[in-house]
């Protein structure tokens, strides 16, 4: 009996651990701010993302753009490990940097590390991947050392 159902382990574990059906994803991201997003798989576990993101740092949730906004672009190189990932969903992480502009605190640019951590979920029907993720960043630039609260959903169309 246990020999059975380490069997049928092995084989739906096997089928979950399949490739991945698309190479490049462009869509949105929202969460306190607003954002566009590219990702691009150069391997099947290692994608590059590319984001332009609209922020005020005393934003609500789905503010875009005003007059208090920073502006910032980030580049991520992300990892996708094959045994983080079941059905369709998988853990990520990675890191990268931003630069950009910051309205608020002088010299007035932003520039800065950033880490990855989140969940992306590539739907069986339909062309989308959806994700949640935390992009924490450090800036150097600005008077802001470590900014937390950039946690957001992104939807993309993948192709």
């Amino acid at each position: 009996m246990n020999k059975k159902l380490l069997i049928c382990a092995c084989i739906l574990f096997s089928f979950s651990l399949s490739a991945r059906d698309y190479a490049t994803a462009i869509g949105g991201r929202a969460g306190v701010g607003l954002g566009l997003t590219a990702q691009h798989f150069v391997t099947d576990s290692i994608a590059l993302e590319g984001m332009l993101l609209s922020q005020d740092p005393d934003a609500t949730l789905l503010q875009g753009w005003n007059d208090r906004s920073n502006g910032l672009f980030v580049g991520l190189l992300e990892f996708y490990p094959d045994m983080l990932s079941w059905f369709g969903v998988s853990v990520y992480f990675g890191g990268g940097f931003h630069g950009g502009v910051d309205v608020i605190n002088s010299p007035g640019l932003a520039a800065g590390i950033d880490g990855v951590v989140g969940l992306q979920w590539e739907t069986p029907v339909l062309p989308l991947v959806v994700g949640l993720d935390w992009l924490p960043r450090f800036e150097f630039v600005s008077g802001q050392a470590f900014v937390p609260e950039t946690a957001a959903l992104n939807i993309r169309l993948a192709f």
